[in-house]
């Protein structure tokens, strides 16, 4: 029971860790603020005082890529973008895809199930006005060797396929339409477009162990760039 609790304890620090450092990192051009709360943890947004595009990420805990490109973004100081970088702080805490109640937290909007997503749904009204041009949210698949995204609205999505594809670079492949399967309904990207977002994006690098973290970073990080820097 000691070995859990320290592990636990420990699992909890690396979390306001990386708190900190994306804290450090907006100080100046963004405000923190605490949404809710998950299993007793805190959950953080960063809002741009020039807001443009929502970033979210960590809605499951075993897809690292999403949460460690908000850190690398916030580190370059885009001032046009908030960042909701962990939605669910138990599953990252405890490196799993599901909540501390083992539900997905990006399900069941508007009416979510997780208490994580129930914090989230409960902003909704905010996370739309930092979110005027468009929404990105940064997820991974841990069951495919291969990158691949979904789409709402009008969005630049052929950006992140000419990103995914490049796969000498990035060792990265795209999903092929012909083998997509359809959207899950009651999404956070869906709620959100709903909710009156130009578009949303979610995308979807692979984190079976095939391709290296740093490889899925860059390309998130590069979807991001690509379309929110862009005039388009």
């Amino acid at each position: 029971m000691n070995k859990f609790r320290d592990h636990l304890i420990q699992s909890k620090r690396s979390y306001y860790d990386f708190v900190d450092v994306v804290s450090r990192s907006l100080k100046n051009t963004h405000k923190k603020v605490e949404i809710g709360t998950d299993n007793g943890m805190p959950i953080f947004l960063w809002q741009s005082y020039e807001p443009e595009y929502l970033i979210t990420a960590g809605w499951q805990g075993d897809e690292p890529a999403g949460w460690e490109a908000c850190r690398e973004l916030a580190a370059r100081g885009f001032k046009t973008l908030s960042y909701l970088p962990v939605v669910c702080p138990s599953a990252f805490v405890y490196n799993e895809h599901l909540d501390w109640q083992g539900i997905n937290p990006d399900r069941f909007f508007p009416d979510p199930k997780a208490e994580s997503s129930r914090a989230v749904a409960a902003v909704t009204e905010l996370l739309v006005s930092l979110s005027p041009k468009g929404h990105l949210s940064l997820q991974e698949d841990p069951r495919r060797s291969f990158a691949y995204a979904y789409s709402w609205g009008r969005s630049p999505i052929s950006k992140v396929i000419q990103i995914f594809d490049d796969g000498p670079r990035k060792g990265l492949v795209i999903w092929k339409d012909g083998e997509r399967e359809g959207k899950h309904e009651g999404i956070f990207c869906e709620h959100m477009h709903k909710n009156g977002v130009p578009y949303c994006i979610q995308t979807e690098t692979p984190a079976d162990g095939t391709v290296p973290l740093i490889n899925r970073v860059t390309a998130q990080v590069d979807v991001v760039v690509a379309l929110t820097q862009s005039q388009e």
